[in-house]
């Protein structure tokens, strides 16, 4: 079991004037939140009946062109997705897959595996990677276990598309290893194999975004609590993961989320011990600078946070605050960081 903090919020465009949140809450229902036309932010609404677990993180990905799908572990280790299309009411969550393979409070992540197949990813009950997934809004299938026995069930889970032809996984292992596994072509996934050294905490977040159009990178937290960065090239060899900031800033279990905040910047956002936001980044792929706290102590440490792009020029971060509100930060055209503000 991994070890319990404040519910993840799920973040992403649901229209091009659209931001939209999900995040479980402890009457075990989905809850979505949402601003339009940068207008104040609606909700959080429950829907759907009360069948998951107050989860760690909860995954929220675009199926296709009109459908935003969000998925969790469910209560009985089963995948549970819901989905909104063209703005209408979200439906769900309904079961998907077979039951018994995740871990109830464990992670799930989304990633666009081709245009017209969606896959989830998390670590099972058996500590083993799993691989769920539909194609052409058909059911969904698996979810299939994966490689050796070598994480903590229910750990987090990274992906994203590597290049244009691989969906890559991450995830910290048992060991405090970063771990990567990856698909190419539709082809049969490999790994996880492990790289780097045992620095990690094996119940982190893992945080995985494009640098560049060349580079992949990955965020974790190590067992030092401090940021770790990993990398790779060319869909070369992994590089790192290497630490930065300050020793003991983050709990070993902290979420993480990164995201483009222009062309040249990556950002990553986690809760610190103190129960404030820091902010770390990247510009012109140069060193890793901060992570820098901001904003007042609203959380509880390590709570799960999502982060996405609101506008071409504003970044906005959200987390569950200590109060059970929703909270609220963002950036404008590469400003200083306001907020959080709960909504």
């Amino acid at each position: 079991m991994v070890v319990a903090r404040q519910a993840g919020v799920a973040l992403a465009k649901q229209a091009p004037n659209q931001l939209t949140a999900v995040v479980i809450g402890n009457d075990e229902r989905m809850h979505v939140a949402w601003e339009t036309d940068n207008g104040p932010w609606q909700g959080p609404v429950a829907f759907g009946e009360p069948v998951l677990p107050y989860s760690p993180d909860v995954a929220m990905e675009r199926q296709n062109h009109n459908q935003l799908t969000a998925a969790a572990a469910g209560d009985n280790g089963q995948l549970y997705v819901a989905w909104v299309v063209d703005n209408g009411p979200w439906q769900g969550p309904v079961p998907a897959g077979t039951r018994g393979v995740l871990e109830p409070k464990g992670s799930v992540a989304l990633g666009r595996q081709s245009d017209n197949q969606l896959t989830a990813v998390a670590i099972g009950h058996d500590q083993r990677m799993c691989v769920a997934w539909e194609t052409d809004n058909g059911p969904w299938q698996g979810p299939v276990a994966f490689g050796e026995a070598s994480f903590i069930a229910g750990s987090p889970v990274g992906v994203a598309r590597q290049n244009p032809n691989q969906l890559t996984a991450l995830a910290v292992g048992e060991d405090g290893r970063m771990r990567v596994a990856w698909e190419t072509n539709n082809g049969p996934w490999q790994g996880p194999v492990a790289f780097g050294e045992d620095a990690l905490a094996p119940v982190s977040g893992v945080a995985v975004k494009p640098q560049n159009d060349n580079q992949l990178t990955a965020l974790a937290v190590g067992a030092d609590g401090r940021m770790y960065v990993a990398w790779e090239t060319d869909n070369g060899p992994w590089q790192g993961p290497v630490g930065f900031g300050d020793q003991g800033l983050f709990p070993s279990y902290a979420g993480i989320a990164a995201e483009k905040q222009n062309d040249n910047q990556l950002t990553a956002v986690a809760i610190g011990h103190d129960g404030r936001m820091h902010v770390a980044w990247e510009t012109g792929n140069g060193p890793w600078q901060g992570p820098v706290a901001f904003g007042d102590a609203a959380f509880e440490p390590g709570s799960g946070i999502g982060l996405a792009r609101q506008n071409d020029g504003q970044l906005t971060a959200m987390a569950i605050g200590s109060d059970g509100h929703l909270h609220v930060a963002w950036e404008t055209d590469n400003g200083p960081w306001q907020g959080p503000v709960a909504i």
